[in-house]
């Protein structure tokens, strides 16, 4: 059965978010005034909603950029297709086949950076992501597949299933405390890295949504023994 069969992705895809990380510098966003504003040089709950109140503008511009493509491409009538501003920096568009989330914050290491997330979640119909309509609402903006499952992830045993393949192709990093791991594969160009509430594939560029998502399952199943 192929990784991307319907009928047993739709599942599988409930807790699959594809993924595009941006970073750029506070004193860059359009909001920022250089008379007025400070850059940040620590992270705390105020420099963080400053960060989220001046990068406000450049989210909704994204937000509506993306409702009126996707309207264009996918045809949806009002009641279909639903935008919501959350707090300042965030919001999203939730349609009858997944979720688009656009958000903008303060890098958490980082104080004078800040990271913009867009991400497709809550897929409830693989077909319609696959399709040529989403391809032109979007493009190929996607560089990540994350899973985030519903009960966390043993590392331990994630790194000793690895550990216990003894191929050199394969290497398995993680930190003195186990809290995260990276897997390398000498055959992928994929960089894997997974914590207890995330399984994550990074790609080097952009890809389609058929090629995230069955690295997602082709890797999993490499690494974890799920079937494909």
């Amino acid at each position: 059965m192929s990784p991307t069969d319907p009928q047993k992705s739709s599942e599988r895809l409930k807790n699959v978010s594809l993924v595009h990380y941006q970073r750029d510098q506070v004193r860059r966003l359009p909001a920022f005034n250089k008379k007025t504003h400070k850059v940040p040089d620590e992270v705390n709950s105020r420099t963080e909603a400053f960060v989220a109140k001046i990068a406000a503008q450049p989210v909704r511009e994204d937000l509506d950029r993306v409702f009126a493509a996707l309207r264009s491409a996918f045809r949806f009538k009002r009641a279909e297709i639903e935008s919501t501003d959350w707090d300042a920096g965030s919001g999203a568009i939730t349609t009858p086949y997944f979720r688009y989330v656009s958000s903008v914050s303060q890098d958490e290491q980082v104080a004078e950076e800040v990271v913009w997330r867009r991400d497709i979640s809550q897929i409830t119909d693989l077909d319609q992501v696959l399709t040529e309509n989403f391809a032109e609402a979007f493009g190929e903006v996607f560089d990540i597949v994350e899973f985030a499952p519903d009960t966390p992830i043993d590392l331990e045993e994630v790194v000793d299933r690895v550990e216990s393949i003894e191929d050199e192709r394969v290497w398995i990093d993680y930190d003195r405390h186990l809290t995260w791991c990276e897997v390398s594969l000498e055959d992928c160009d994929e960089k894997v890295r997974i914590t207890q509430d995330s399984f994550r594939i990074i790609h080097g560029q952009s890809q389609s949504p058929r090629v995230l998502v069955d690295s997602l399952f082709r890797i999993q199943n490499r690494l974890l023994g799920y079937e494909p």
